[in-house]
């Protein structure tokens, strides 16, 4: 080895050796408004200006409430309160009657249903936060320290996802590129190659962790993606030239045959991750464009590797295995004919009854706390803020009209509903028995400041007037049904509805619509340039067929297991149409340029198709063994669609490219 190549390799080490201490500290965060749309973000804060939406947590503890048991809930409280550093409201049960005493003494009754915030199974109180964002998780970490509290709320599901993804991060991801060498060792059979084949795809993964962190400063349930598809793209394109170089003896001559097909699949992954940036959803924009330029340089990156290490190499074949077995036809046109036929009907079958989950609590299994908290929220507190209304208006004599409004939304939705009418109500109803508002504003001014501190921060009386609807957590079938009954009462008035969740629900229905279109225009694409690149017109109708049947055929496999449509499924089609066209691009190039040698054909195109996608398949099934669902399904549906994708291109590509389903009959295509 000369002392350039030497230097060089001493570069990349160094190079990987610093990215790997730069990202060790790199965090997950994903803020609520993640999937919030251009549109939505920007309505949402202009909504926040005049109607600002306050961010809450409940904390409670479970059992029947006693007089001492509240107290220790009020002590902790008070503990808590250290924890939050800016302009946190803490609303404990008492202050919701007319003297504490009152409450301890319908304690001692056990008259649960006259009280706020408790019941016969638990008591609790409620966090405020109007200072910066995200120190409520601050407070939640504090309670987790605790066995007799407990937590529930936006900001709870919130920290639950974070530690989520981070288990990703640091557990399934190690393991996976620990699996992905040792199946390497097993097809290479060369534990030096293996390693050295290994290395440019974790310095990929590295690589995009330190973008990441350089450009984002944190990770989130998204970008954390890209270094699992930088590691891919790497593995597939190191094992091409690998075998194409161990069966000409020479990396330079394997670069030199593959150099199109390598180019081709570099162009049109690039542009099939870039054309995710036409949504308009901050934070899959800039997956698309993180995943598209990474993968370029990953790729480029790799190849200077392995040109690097090519006097390290062994390329030994005495240990190598054989394929036997491989069938020397692919599948026939009746076949091909049947399997296109239960692709559509998959398709069609599985498009119209698949699941769509939005319901960030349903990610979660049905045992676990999320699931719990919930339920006790919906008890204590009527549930959690899922539509925010605000209504145009500072005339006191419309209030009586908003009232009649408000209980209409309670008759029909079946939900609770908080506003400075029902705060007043309630009030009322201590001083005087009458659960109504005051004939005048002076009076309805007087028992407004008799609220809680945490209220009136909440529901301000010299803003505009906000109702806040509470009730468990929706998918996004019944909340667009939801919405539909509020639209229906609230007919003739000057409102808006708005809020966090709302904009939540409409943005995740809208991801779907991106990512979908994104996945048809990347796909036209890439097929446009196979055809004017291999300069066939039939390879537009054949690269359409191979590469989206397996998506018709996993949307079926969708709907038999079980599995949903949600944040993270719908991302395997983009995904995986990324992975699979790799393997199209040199096979087609194969067949078109070369007299065909089946031994040459196993040797430089079957091996590294079948060892990166079985590699990436069994890598991709350890995401099952995970409990979060969108991960999990994540896993899953990805296998399914590799799999899928390595049978169309192994045994459909070639009979529909050829017009035959015999590789050794009739003479080669050249270009």
């Amino acid at each position: 080895m000369n002392f350039n190549r030497a230097a060089l390799i001493l570069i990349f080490l160094a190079a990987f050796g610093a990215m790997f201490s730069y990202t060790r500290e790199l965090a997950q965060k994903n803020p609520e408004s993640i999937f919030l749309t251009d549109e939505g973000m920007e309505k949402f804060e202009k909504f926040q200006e005049d109607f600002p939406e306050v961010e809450s947590l409940v904390i409670y503890s479970h059992g029947m409430p006693t007089v001492n048991t509240y107290e220790d809930l009020e002590v902790f409280g008070k503990k808590l309160e250290e924890a939050c550093d800016d302009e946190c409201y803490f609303l404990y049960p008492h202050e919701l009657v007319r003297k504490r005493q009152d409450y301890l003494d319908r304690l001692k009754e056990r008259d649960f249903k006259s009280l706020e915030l408790t019941s016969s199974e638990s008591v609790g109180f409620i966090v405020f936060n109007k200072g910066e964002k995200g120190q409520l998780k601050n407070i939640v970490r504090e309670v987790e320290k605790q066995v007799r509290f407990h937590c529930a709320g936006h900001d709870y599901t919130n920290y639950q996802l974070d530690k989520s993804s981070e288990v990703v991060q640091e557990k399934i991801f190690p393991f996976l590129f620990a699996f992905s060498l040792f199946l390497l060792f097993v097809f290479i059979r060369n534990i030096v190659d293996s390693i050295l084949l290994f290395f440019p795809c974790v310095l990929s993964s590295i690589l995009s962790l330190s973008v990441i962190k350089y450009f984002f400063h944190h990770m989130n349930m998204v970008n954390s993606i890209v270094p699992l598809m930088t590691f891919v793209i790497t593995l597939s394109l190191g094992q091409h030239l690998y075998f194409t170089a161990r069966d000409m003896g020479s990396l330079k001559l394997a670069l030199k045959v593959k150099l199109k097909p390598i180019v081709l699949m570099l162009i049109t992954t690039f542009i099939g991750f870039l054309s995710l940036y036409i949504s308009e959803i901050f934070v899959i924009r800039s997956f698309g464009l993180l995943s598209s330029f990474l993968i370029l340089i990953s790729s480029i990156l790799a190849i200077i590797w392995l040109i690097s290490v090519e006097g390290l190499l062994h390329y030994r074949r005495d240990r190598e295995y054989k394929l036997r077995l491989y069938p020397k036809k692919s599948l026939s046109f009746f076949g091909i004919i049947s399997l296109v036929v239960i692709a559509l009907l998959a398709g069609m079958w599985g498009g119209n009854n698949v699941k769509v989950i939005t319901d960030a609590t349903k990610y979660f299994p049905k045992e676990s706390d999320i699931h719990a908290s919930f339920e006790e929220v919906t008890k204590l507190a009527g549930g959690v803020p899922i539509v925010e209304i605000g209504i145009n208006t500072k005339d006191y004599e419309s209030l009586k009209h908003i009232l009649k409004l408000e209980n209409e939304l309670k008759e029909v939705t079946g939900l609770k509903v908080f506003s400075r009418n029902q705060m007043i109500q309630r009030i009322n109803k201590d001083y005087s028995g009458s659960l109504s508002i005051p004939e005048n504003r002076f009076a309805y001014t007087t028992l407004y400041s008799k609220a809680p501190e945490a209220l009136r921060e909440a529901y301000s009386i010299d803003g505009e007037y906000k109702i806040t609807l509470l009730g468990a957590p929706l998918n996004v079938d019944k909340y667009e049904s939801l919405i539909k009954k509020v639209h229906q009462i609230l007919k003739g008035q000057n409102y808006t509805i708005d809020g966090l969740y709302y904009n939540l629900m409409i943005s995740q229905k809208e991801m779907v619509h991106t990512l979908s279109k994104s996945f048809l225009i990347s796909l036209i694409i890439m097929a446009l340039i196979a055809v004017i690149t291999l300069k066939e017109l039939k390879l537009f109708i054949i690269f359409i067929l191979v590469n989206t049947l397996p998506l018709g055929l996993s949307l079926g496999f969708l709907n038999l297991s079980d599995m949903s449509l949600n944040i993270a499924t719908v991302m395997t089609y983009s995904v995986g149409l990324g992975i699979v066209v790799d393997s199209t691009f040199h096979i087609l190039h194969y067949l078109g340029s070369h007299k065909f040698s089946m031994e040459e054909y196993l040797e430089t195109i079957v091996k590294p198709v079948l060892t990166s996608s079985i590699t990436l398949i069994v890598a991709f099934l350890l995401f099952g063994a995970y409990d979060f669902l969108p991960i999990k399904e994540f896993g899953l549906n990805l296998s399914f669609i590799l799999l899928c994708g390595m049978i169309f291109d192994l045994f459909v590509l070639p009979t529909l490219y050829l017009g035959r389903s015999d590789f050794n009959t009739g003479g080669s295509h050249d270009l």
